[in-house]
């Protein structure tokens, strides 16, 4: 991330905004375990550097809607993909039963996760 000049947070909400579209800065902040005053920092410095923009959302005018722009796609999808190559790399040791076991212990995890946060 460090070479790309983002934070670890700033690339765990660009990834989820490109692979999940846009989303309420609520359910960002639950889902990365945020509090909601960091999160706006980390959405405030999104914005500013152009790869963000906030929306009031249609269907809920208390909620506001966190949407990637072009530049915002262009920026995270090179990096995803090295991230992607990394972890990828990481994981070769284990074989496909094993990453299967870890897929299956890591969904449970975040299932757990989301039950707790609601």
């Amino acid at each position: 991330m460090d070479e790309h000049g983002i934070t670890i947070t700033q690339f765990g909400v660009l990834e989820m905004l490109d692979h999940l579209g846009p989303l309420p800065l609520k359910t960002i902040g639950e889902k990365i375990l945020l509090s909601s005053s960091n999160l706006v920092t980390v959405v405030d410095n999104l914005e500013k550097s152009g790869l963000v923009v906030r929306k009031k959302h249609l269907q809920d005018r208390r909620s506001i809607l966190v949407t990637l722009t072009d530049k915002g796609k262009k920026t995270i999808q090179p990096i995803f993909n090295s991230h992607l190559s990394k972890l990828s790399e990481a994981f070769s040791i284990l074989d496909e039963e094993e990453q299967k076991l870890l897929g299956d212990l890591c969904k449970k995890l975040g299932n757990n996760q989301t039950k707790k946060s609601k």
